[in-house]
């Protein structure tokens, strides 16, 4: 949303600073998801059958070809011109036609209607790249090992892994059909028993996982730097340390509070995948205090953000236990005031 703010005043802003994006066109295609899987279609880079209409019957009428579950996403950011909404939940899902029906038939009157995706089996493989006219200058590839919220978003935990030759083409092949400058994410989801890689979308800065490319020996914000001030950056795409593993851990805490709290939300994981057990979910927190795991705010280097984000972190357990404790009291509390209403009605 800062980005599409920031384009949307790009000649104000450029009066006063360089501002490091991609043009306006380039960004509008990776921002529109529709315009995206085209893009894909185009350079060979395998990617979800997707469907888009401006009305309930138009939406249904195209989805009839689609092989069912089905994801349904918004089309792109909410206040960029071309895929403005008003829609409240980042992805549901649908495993029959009837579903997603019903799914449709929940959204409000000008809220405006999502794209229907087949579902896609699979990890989140991203690939953090930067690049100068096309031409990825750097890439580091990392799996999502456990991500907020459950339905999948930002990666609270995540690992480096090889780049692949063949995600390393269909990255290069998407940046570089659009002549990508900068700085971007590119997402696939990685179906591990087919070794089949489906593209799900382009983001058009960094991720908020991108503080594991330090740890694993890349300055990426440096090179994207470079590449905006025309600076020389070295001859060979630097190499990356695989295996390394970084933690949001403010993030992973609001991860497993969502499982507890709320059972129901494992259900958002994806229609194909079975919820895991609360015995699994805290397990897997705990064990990932291992030595070794880098932290994306505490940092030695650069030890401030460190402090902001412990106090924050500090701040949300202590609302939890004080809302956990007065809770019990309120709810003993209820009947006696309805009661008291009563009398005094």
């Amino acid at each position: 949303s800062t980005l599409v703010a920031l384009d949307t005043d790009r000649a104000r802003v450029e009066r006063e600073a360089m501002l490091a994006a991609p043009p306006s066109d380039t960004l509008a295609l990776a921002i529109d998801k529709c315009r995206t899987m085209e893009l894909a279609e185009r350079v060979g880079v395998p990617a979800p059958r997707t469907v888009h209409g401006d009305s309930l019957v138009e939406l249904l009428d195209r989805v009839a070809g689609l092989r069912f579950p089905v994801a349904v996403k918004p089309r792109g950011n909410s206040l960029h011109a071309a895929t403005v909404h008003a829609l409240d939940f980042k992805v549901q899902y649908a495993r029959t036609l009837d579903e997603l029906r019903d799914v449709l038939l929940t959204l409000r009157a000008g809220t405006g209607y999502p794209l229907v995706q087949e579902y896609v089996r699979g990890v989140g493989m991203c690939v953090d790249a930067v690049c100068r006219d096309g031409v990825p200058i750097a890439m580091v590839a990392y799996l999502k090992c456990r991500e907020f919220p459950l339905s999948g978003g930002v990666s609270v935990v995540r690992q480096c892994v090889p780049l692949d030759e063949c995600v390393e083409r269909y990255t290069a092949a998407l940046l570089g059909a659009i002549g990508w400058h900068g700085a971007a994410m590119v997402e696939f989801k990685y179906d591990v028993r087919e070794h089949r890689y489906t593209l799900m979308e382009i983001n058009g800065r960094f991720s908020a996982a991108a503080a594991i490319s330090f740890d694993a020996g890349v300055n990426l914000p440096y090179l994207a730097t470079c590449v905006h001030l025309g600076r020389d950056i070295p001859a060979e795409r630097p190499s990356y340390e695989v295996g390394t593993r970084a933690r949001w851990l403010r993030g992973d805490v609001l991860a497993l509070r969502e499982h507890l709290a709320n059972r129901r939300a494992a259900r958002t994981c994806g229609p194909l995948h079975k919820p895991p057990s609360t015995w699994d979910v805290v397990r897997a927190f705990v064990r990932d205090f291992r030595p070794g795991m880098c932290y994306d705010e505490f940092k030695r280097w650069d030890w401030k953000p460190g402090v902001v984000e412990a106090i924050s972190l500090a701040g949300l357990l202590i609302h939890w236990v004080t809302s956990a404790l007065v809770a019990p009291g309120r709810a003993l509390l209820r009947p006696v005031k309805r009661r008291l209403v009563r009398r005094l009605a």
